[in-house]
């Protein structure tokens, strides 16, 4: 029997305010989480990549008969979202030098101490090796080098010693100085600044309509996107007025998805096009963060 393939969910989680971190420091652990989570984008090559690997796997004679209750899918799309935040961070951070937050390190006192240059350059020494593993550890899962039972996401890769281990697992940053860097020009500012308004659901259908010739029933087929649209689509980026009024669209969240399910129509090019009109100038900035993030994702082929 041929079993039913859980879809990889393409879009990041949107960010809520209620979502933000509230203690003063984070880890390097929790931050990679809130990236993953938030900032990580899955390739259409690499969703189809994972889909394929599972539907393989599933229809195995030769696995467990109750496998089908837990396809890896989850696991293999939070293997690669590490992959990608971790990557994410050390770009980010090796790309301000001095200009971003500061490594902090708890171990010895308690406090959270502001790293020397000497413990700034292990601390990323140590981030690149995750880097590195994480990549490692994911492509040795779909290429069938390491056995899908050992797939599980690892804070700390086991590539340290016990000591570098229990430094690592101290190792953090100034909450809000981090969410500050993260949030320079993107949309998780919002939080903290004033967000555009968003556009109505006429307004998203007329921004995004991906020819400017369409026949009265292409014209309906894409309408249809946006008055019922898919439940993805729906979750990150609709917000409802309630019935009788048009919902309100954030084209940025559209936009991600669009280019995540859509891809063949909207390219980060045709995106960047529509966010260069005057009309959506508003959302310029959040939208270039946003494709800036996938432009850098490991395995990101265009």
């Amino acid at each position: 029997m041929t079993s039913r393939i859980p879809e990889v969910q393409r879009a990041a989680k949107p960010l809520l305010r209620e979502q933000l971190p509230q203690k003063a420091y984070m880890t390097l652990n929790e931050v990679i989480d809130f990236l993953a989570q938030h900032y990580v984008e899955i390739p259409e090559d690499v969703a189809k990549q994972i889909e394929d690997f599972v539907r393989t796997w599933l229809n195995d004679p030769g696995r467990h008969p109750f496998a089908h209750h837990l396809p890896p899918t989850s696991t293999l799309v939070n293997l690669y979202r590490r992959w990608a935040a971790t990557s994410i961070l050390h770009w980010e951070l090796m790309e301000c030098e001095n200009d971003g937050p500061a490594w902090r390190n708890w171990l010895s006192t308690g406090q959270a101490v502001r790293l020397d240059s000497d413990g700034t350059t292990r601390a990323t020494a140590m981030l690149e090796c995750i880097v590195h593993d994480s990549a490692r550890r994911f492509e040795s899962y779909l290429n069938g080098t390491r056995p899908l039972g050992q797939a599980t996401v690892v804070a700390t890769p086991p590539l340290f010693n016990e000591k570098d281990r229990e430094w690592l697992d101290c190792l953090g940053f100034d909450t809000k100085a981090m969410i500050d860097f993260l949030s320079a020009d993107s949309s998780t500012q919002d939080e903290y600044g004033t967000e555009p308004s968003c556009i109505s659901t006429s307004l998203a259908v007329a921004w995004f309509a991906p020819k400017k010739h369409m026949t009265k029933a292409e014209f309906a087929r894409w309408k249809e996107t946006f008055s019922n649209p898919p439940k993805n689509l729906k979750e990150t980026a609709q917000k409802s007025q309630g019935q009788g009024k048009e919902a309100l669209w954030n084209p940025v969240q559209v936009a991600l998805w669009l280019y995540g399910n859509r891809k063949g129509n909207f390219s980060l090019r045709i995106l960047d096009d529509i966010f260069e009109r005057e009309a959506a100038s508003e959302w310029k900035g959040r939208w270039a963060a946003e494709a800036q993030r996938i432009r850098n994702t490991p395995g990101f082929a265009g």
